[in-house]
């Protein structure tokens, strides 16, 4: 398969069809759309994306719009916070209001791209 969909809970460990192996596999890119919406998971979360990325040149994108739950600056700390201790860097993509359609025109839209940080 080119794409997997990873599954992570705050209760266990990474779980999913890509971690089922007997050496988990590494993906290039990985991709979560809505899934920063509870800082209390930011560990579990990140846990999983660093445990799913390839060594150096791999990437995550995460993505969150405020329409269902506003992003704090303190929750962006937490976030940052969270992959240093995971071993990621964050890196601000984009921050900006969109204006996509008339359904969507007035959700801020956050875009990150966490790699491997440097040792």
């Amino acid at each position: 398969d080119l794409s997997q969909s990873l599954v992570w809970e705050a209760g266990g460990q990474a779980q999913g069809s890509s971690y089922s192996s007997p050496g988990p596999v590494k993906f290039d890119l990985v991709i979560g759309c809505d899934v920063t919406f509870d800082p209390s998971l930011f560990d579990v979360l990140l846990r999983t994306v660093r445990l799913a990325l390839r060594a150096a040149g791999s990437c995550c994108y995460l993505c969150h719009d405020d329409e269902s739950i506003p992003f704090r600056s303190r929750s962006f700390q937490a976030l940052c916070a969270s992959a240093a201790a995971h071993g990621l860097a964050v890196e601000v993509i984009e921050d900006y209001r969109s204006s996509i359609d008339e359904t969507f025109h007035s959700a801020r839209i956050h875009i990150w791209r966490l790699t491997m940080a440097m040792q």
